[in-house]
């Protein structure tokens, strides 16, 4: 309903029909619109850093880790369009900054698998501070104007050169080039949405 009419534009009386829930069970769950958007939200980014975590921990390094993890994150995108206009567009319009503090939480894990980096660096002490959030802020950015335009966002193919520039901040640029043709890790990671999720 937030994706199709914005935060503001939804009250607890809309949540309650379109669950099929009576008031009282809906009181029972939640204290009122704010908290069950914020409990919605942190479920499904709880689902959302599970995919990438066990994507990561598929790599035998960091690199590889990313590489998996980035690529686990397009699949995300792509089977989960509503979740994705929700958390990177209409939560951060809505004027509520407890949405938008639960909305950078869901940035700052992935900032976080980035900055792991920082210790397969030939000299951590060069890599500028907060280099990981500074791209994962890029990404967001890009990410978010590619849905205010309403074109496709097509994730998959923003993963090798979000690739590119995550491992250059940390290595050299001949070990991030790698990442431009390195060909997808096998497998799927992405839990698929269903009646229940």
């Amino acid at each position: 309903m937030i994706a199709e009419r914005g935060y503001e534009d939804v009250n607890e009386h809309d949540i309650i029909r379109r669950a099929g829930v009576s008031t009282d069970e809906f009181r029972r769950r939640f204290a009122d619109k704010q908290d069950c958007t914020i409990a919605t939200v942190k479920a499904t980014m709880d689902v959302f850093r599970w995919t990438l975590e066990v994507a990561y921990s598929s790599g035998c390094d960091w690199q590889s880790g990313l590489r998996a993890s980035a690529w686990a994150a397009a699949d995300y995108l792509d089977a989960h369009p509503t979740i994705v206009q929700v958390v990177a567009v209409d939560l951060l319009a809505a004027r509520n900054e407890m949405l938008r503090v639960v909305r950078e939480d869901a940035l700052m894990f992935s900032a976080f698998l980035i900055e792991r980096g920082r210790a397969t660096a030939p000299d951590p002490e060069v890599v500028p501070a907060g280099a990981g959030l500074m791209a994962m802020g890029s990404i967001a950015q890009l990410l978010t104007h590619r849905l205010h335009k309403g074109g496709p966002v097509e994730p998959h193919e923003m993963v090798r050169p979000m690739l590119y520039m995550a491992v250059r901040t940390y290595r050299d640029e001949e070990t991030a080039k790698v990442e431009l043709h390195a060909p997808r890790p096998p497998g799927s990671f992405v839990v698929r949405p269903t009646a229940e999720n």
